[in-house]
């Protein structure tokens, strides 16, 4: 969920790897996520998940009779999703795919698709946002429901917001800081890693800053209805004071 477009040095390699033993720590399953995700797709359905990240999310739906297609670019986290499901007789398939060529995919096929975890921002550009929404539209099935959640870069813009939670797992030996940087427009999204033996990998990407009436914009682009936006899986109503932005849209 983490990275989705972006190429990665030999550091960033060793980041992701070393990452990717955490992920699980780090970003853990919500039932109420999931809850959210599944309520919202047909009983049996076809589901792409776009950043899957280790897949946790991709792995319920299919345990619960959804076909799921999960898909990341990056090469740890598949194998990690991989590695879970060995042996295992699930409707899952994991792919290694940049979310700019869904187009490779079977269009009008799903009957829903997300996707979580900040992982849409990170894409470069608003034409490229643009584009990797109406490859999912074409992909949608019509009525198939489309999931986004990023953080909300409304609050983040409004109040120059510097730093993310700590997030800290004493108990499983595992820090994780996260902080922006805003230049000329572009985030950058600078990020430690700090594990158990004391060691650090320090990591550096660079984030969109999509604004909710920016996301708004586009779906509609891409020919999307029925918009909805949230401040939590909870569905709580959006604000501008929502750490997250969820948004919810039909073909």
């Amino acid at each position: 969920m983490i990275n989705c477009n972006q190429d990665k040095g030999g550091r960033q390699m060793a980041f992701y790897e070393e990452l990717s033993k955490y992920y699980d720590h780090v970003f853990p399953f919500s039932p109420m996520t999931y809850n959210f995700l599944s309520d919202r797709f047909p009983n049996k359905g076809k589901i792409l998940d776009i950043a899957t990240g280790t897949g946790n999310y991709a792995i319920t739906l299919a345990e619960n009779e959804h076909k799921v297609t999960a898909i990341d670019l990056d090469k740890e986290m598949i194998q990690k999703l991989k590695e879970k499901i060995k042996g295992r007789d699930l409707p899952l398939t994991p792919v290694v795919m940049n979310m700019l060529n869904l187009n490779s995919l079977t269009p009008n096929s799903y009957d829903g698709a997300f996707c979580i975890g900040n992982s849409l921002v990170h894409l470069q550009t608003l034409e490229a946002i643009e584009q990797s929404l109406k490859e999912v539209y074409n992909l949608l099935l019509s009525g198939g429901q489309f999931i986004i959640q990023v953080v909300n870069y409304d609050r983040i813009l409004a109040h120059d917001i510097k730093e993310l939670p700590l997030i800290n797992r004493p108990d499983l030996g595992v820090k994780f800081l996260r902080r922006y940087q805003l230049i000329d427009d572009i985030i950058h999204f600078n990020t430690r890693l700090i594990v158990s033996d004391g060691q650090t990998y320090d990591n550096s990407i660079t984030l969109y800053p999509l604004t909710s009436s920016n996301l708004k914009e586009l779906l509609l682009s891409a020919g999307f209805r029925d918009i909805h936006f949230y401040g939590g899986f909870d569905e709580q109503k959006f604000n501008l004071d929502a750490f997250p932005l969820i948004v919810t849209a039909k073909k």
